[in-house]
């Protein structure tokens, strides 16, 4: 397999080939300490390369988030504040301090509110954070309306108030914030700070939904499967779970596995539903992890392999989930896969019973027999090698 490394482009390379350059018209040049998402984010540019099409890819230091890789087209969103920086969040720091000191700019006090939220370049400070994304909230900056529609909604670090954070979402979503839009569209669904109103929730999660939302998405599929205020489509259903599964949310690939696992509106397909199964797994779906583990057990759409079977058993159990718990101990009781292990057995039939799994507690209430039933089984083994040992 040929993999295309990344190839170093120097400045001098840069602008002279590449022409990128900032809105401003400068050039870009690896060292820029920059200002990302149209003023948000420090940054500074580590690297230029170009890919296996050839097209120029920009290596930023986020931070605490690492080095990641954009393409060009990112440049539309970023600011240059500096070249070779030494220390490209103090820079930043006290650029976003100016503006906002200065000009009382909304942009600014939302990114100082980030990096107080975050300790990034400062102590952290909440409260500090939260003053300054009011200030911009009061300027209708569209990030800081939904920061603290969020705090207003979950009741974290300043009191619960749906409604009030039903307020902030909808004047977040009239400048086209997309998680706003969501999130407004939810609050109508449950009639959470809104009266419930399905024609609006639906109505927001068709325009979230439109616009790749994928949590929207998937909530518009759940009300067109589930018949919610609407007449049900498992059609449309099917084809905003897919988008949404597209994009890596985890719970629209757990439905799509169950849809083909069961053949619920779909011609039963165990392969297709193993995929999503692992698509939604590799995303830390536990309900998801269990279902492929039962999978690799029964040989369904997957290659039988209890080995593969009890490793993701284990995932799922160590994560609560109750059928997982009961599944890892009946292959330790039979030995699928390896020898049996009553000990193993025993404690997760008890993690399940003490979730209230009647199956677990019939189980653990049947042990001693099973235990007597094993050892005769290993002496009877034991016998027959025994035998077969002096024969020879």
């Amino acid at each position: 397999m040929n993999i295309h490394k990344p190839a170093p482009i120097d400045a001098a390379s840069v602008e002279t080939q590449t022409s990128l350059a900032y809105p401003d018209g400068q050039v870009v040049r690896v060292g820029d300490a920059v200002l990302c998402d149209g003023g948000l984010t420090p940054a500074c540019i580590e690297a230029l390369t170009s890919n296996a099409a050839g097209e120029v890819e920009i290596h930023l230091n986020t931070g605490p988030a690492g080095q990641l890789r954009f393409p060009a087209s990112v440049l539309t969103q970023m600011q240059l504040l500096e070249r070779d920086s030494k220390d490209f969040i103090a820079t930043a720091l006290q650029h976003l301090q100016q503006a906002y000191q200065q000009q009382h700019c909304a942009t600014a006090a939302m990114a100082l509110g980030n990096l107080y939220a975050n300790g990034i370049g400062v102590a952290q400070d909440m409260a500090q954070a939260i003053q300054l994304w009011q200030h911009a909230a009061a300027q209708n900056q569209v990030h800081a309306l939904y920061q603290i529609g969020l705090l207003f909604n979950a009741g974290q670090y300043l009191p619960a108030n749906p409604t009030l954070a039903c307020d902030y979402f909808r004047r977040a979503t009239e400048l086209g914030h997309l998680q706003a839009c969501q999130q407004l569209a939810q609050a109508y669904f449950f009639g959470i700070g809104v009266s419930l109103d399905y024609a609006q929730a639906q109505s927001l999660f068709v325009q979230a939904a439109n616009a790749g939302d994928a949590q929207a998405q998937y909530n518009l599929a759940v009300m067109l499967e589930e018949g919610r205020g609407v007449e049900a489509d498992p059609a449309g259903a099917l084809e905003w779970y897919q988008r949404a599964a597209a994009q890596e949310q985890a719970l629209a690939q757990f439905r799509l596995g169950w849809w083909y696992s069961y053949g619920i509106h779909v011609a039963q397909d165990h392969a297709a539903a193993a995929h999503w199964y692992s698509r939604a797994a590799q995303n830390g779906f536990a309900p998801a992890i269990c279902n492929l583990a039962d999978k690799f057990e029964h040989a369904l759409g997957v290659a039988q392999d209890y080995a593969q079977a009890r490793s993701l058993y284990q995932q799922a159990a160590e994560l609560q989930i109750p059928a997982a718990m009961l599944s890892l101990a009946h292959m330790h009781q039979q030995g699928l896969g390896q020898a049996a292990d009553l000990a193993q057995a025993k404690h997760w039939y008890q993690q399940a019973a003490q979730l209230g799994v009647q199956a677990a507690i019939q189980a653990l209430a049947n042990l001693p027999e099973l235990a007597e039933a094993s050892e005769a089984t290993n002496l009877a083994t034991n016998l027959a090698t025994n035998l077969a040992s002096t024969a020879e």
